[in-house]
């Protein structure tokens, strides 16, 4: 799911007890540079649920974004472009 609120967009997604890779294509976004600050599943997060990890990226409209989620996992993100 992806919302904009303002300048910034917000994405997240959950799975349920199935792992999960999937593309996320930013087709949706503008012709600006957005920071992205994402919030991701860690690697032993489908034995320890508080186990995420916290990236930033620079990215932009036509990008494709890889999203891994653990079982029982999500994947969130904050996008701010980049003034």
């Amino acid at each position: 799911m992806a919302r904009q609120h303002g300048k910034n967009w917000y994405i997240g997604g959950m799975t349920n007890w199935d792992a999960r890779d999937l593309s996320l294509p930013l087709t949706f976004l503008d012709g600006k540079t957005y920071q992205m600050e994402i919030l991701r599943d860690g690697i032993n997060a489908d034995r320890h649920p508080q186990d995420y990890k916290i990236e930033t990226k620079t990215v932009k409209a036509g990008e494709t974004i890889q999203v891994k989620m653990s079982g029982g996992g999500g994947w969130a993100a904050i996008l701010r472009p980049v003034e």
